[in-house]
């Protein structure tokens, strides 16, 4: 991560992809997780001149409290003889402390959520642990995910509404795993670990997912229930390019580098900013490795192809829905004519208009864009060191805990949360969206924008893969892969062995040998 002032003055950290660029009066705070692929960028203006508001209702007034508790770890791990955080914004913003500089400006009028990660061990949060009144700031990743969505499916102390109406959520939808690097022993157990704290809305503050009925939220996956990790992981896709994808990747970059007349046109691997080895592939379940989906460019927001991959990102893909309110010939449509037993109609707000009624996406709708419950930009890939790992119980105690109840992170970590807001008003609600699921065809033939779900706005975001991807195997119940996915690395005497002989490449590298 690099800090940035409006002067050019840089301070580096511990994370390359991330960078933040600070510029004063107002403060403008840039955050990009994966140069220059994906970033986020907003104002926030002097608390002096700013009328205190509490618009958020909760949701994301820790902003300020989560940033300084970043910036305050990177203090101790500045290297030897560089510029901590704290010095870096006494030389040049004149705070002299991290609290002087968090106070100074409106950090609660942000619209996002900061999600951080810093390398520790640290208490779940979950209910034998946390104490009354003990703030959740010092959650990191998915469980810092987990507790905010949880959160927001509570009646919030603003309106008394939640952000996420009952129904809002829905066992159908699919959870996105896109990241740049997959590394680490991922089993069906620890994988359905990461998964539930993304997906449940009551695994807020523990790796362990519990009920949570008497706080108010709702737990779409208890992990009580039978054969459910099967059935979770079922509703995870791991976007992830295949050999081909980079084939046409270099093909475009070797055009590109002719076109400039550069001199060396010829593709490095390490440029392509894709990392799984054949070696970790092996190491991966197969219920992980089932998950795999390829990454495509979406035909709205291409990704040219002569620019790798190297956004990572999150998100809860709501399941695809339709409105019936142009349609002429279609009868009158009431909650009360669909019965409260119809599972395929929700109501999203309290007295919805016919546009708020959700129902099953049917063919004869056509294209429509895409719905996010939530979506996350990130520097963090699939890996134990960035997602946390539950530390086993093994006799020994931090405190007054024993060590189950603690997660290990090994890794600096910086995400922005981009959450849905439905509340039942319009000058807040919000509802981010995208056309990444159509082709470039229907992109370029428009598509039909229907009915919105309420009166709230719609984000779009430019996504550039398909969020309902193509999968690697033919059939969705097979093992072997139709499709090689991208190696960044072989090593000798992995390529023909283990699960790698599921992909077309592996059965290739064995046949060869065999000869």
């Amino acid at each position: 991560m690099r800090l940035c002032y409006v002067d050019c003055h840089v301070m580096n950290t511990n994370n390359s992809t991330q960078t933040f660029f600070l510029y004063y009066s107002p403060l403008s705070l840039h955050v990009s997780t994966s140069f220059s692929q994906g970033s986020w960028i907003q104002r926030f203006y002097p608390s002096s001149v700013v009328e205190t508001d509490n618009s958020n209702g909760g949701g994301t007034d820790d902003f300020g409290l989560v940033l300084s508790n970043f910036l305050h770890a990177h203090d101790f791990c500045a290297e030897q003889g560089g510029t901590t955080p704290t010095e870096f914004l006494k030389s040049y913003f004149g705070f002299d402390t991290l609290e002087d500089f968090r106070s100074a400006f409106a950090f609660q009028q942000s619209d996002v959520h900061l999600i951080a990660t810093i390398p520790g061990i640290y208490p779940s949060r979950n209910g034998s642990s946390k104490k009354k009144g003990e703030s959740d700031n010092c959650l990191y990743g998915p469980q810092r995910v987990s507790e905010i969505l949880s959160r927001l499916q509570q009646h919030q102390k603003l309106n008394n509404k939640p952000w996420f109406p009952h129904g809002f959520l829905s066992a159908h939808d699919r959870l996105i795993l896109q990241p740049t690097s997959i590394s680490g022993n991922w089993n069906r157990t620890n994988f359905s670990d990461i998964v539930r704290l993304y997906l449940s809305s009551g695994a807020g503050s523990s790796i362990t997912a519990k009920s949570h009925s008497s706080s108010g939220s709702r737990n779409l996956f208890p992990s009580g229930s039978s054969n459910n990790s099967v059935d979770l992981l079922e509703k995870a896709d791991i976007v992830w390019p295949s050999l081909d994808f980079f084939q046409r990747c270099r093909t475009e970059i070797t055009k590109y580098r002719q076109h400039k007349s550069l001199t060396d046109s010829k593709v490095d691997d390490r440029a392509l900013f894709v990392c799984l080895s054949s070696k970790t592939f092996n190491s991966l379940d197969v219920a992980f490795i089932s998950r795999l989906k390829q990454f495509e460019p979406s035909g709205c927001n291409p990704l040219p192809l002569c620019l790798t991959p190297h956004i990572k990102s999150y998100a809860r893909l709501l399941e695809p829905v339709i409105d019936l309110c142009d349609d002429a010939d279609e009868p009158s449509i009431t909650t009360e004519s669909m019965g409260a037993s119809n599972s395929d109609v929700i109501c999203l707000v309290d007295s919805p208009p016919l546009c708020s009624l959700r129902f099953q996406h049917k063919k004869k709708a056509g294209p429509v864009e895409e719905r996010f419950a939530w979506f996350m930009l990130t520097s963090a890939c699939l890996s134990r060191g960035a997602q946390g790992e539950a530390v086993t119980n093994n006799g020994h105690s931090y405190g007054e805990q024993r060590s189950s109840d603690f997660m290990k992170y090994a890794n600096f970590e910086l995400g922005i949360l981009f959450c849905s807001r439905l509340q039942g008003n319009p000058s807040t609600d919000r509802l981010y969206v995208c056309n990444s699921s159509l082709s470039e065809k229907e992109c370029n033939s428009g598509s039909k924008s229907c009915c919105p779900l309420t009166t709230a706005r719609t984000i779009p975001l430019p996504v550039p893969y398909l969020v309902r991807p193509p999968s690697y195997q033919k059939e969705e119940d097979e093992v072997d892969l139709a499709v090689t996915p991208f190696f960044n690395e072989i090593s000798e005497g992995t390529g023909a062995i283990g699960h790698m002989l599921l992909t077309p490449l592996g059965k290739q590298l064995a046949l060869s040998l065999s000869q």
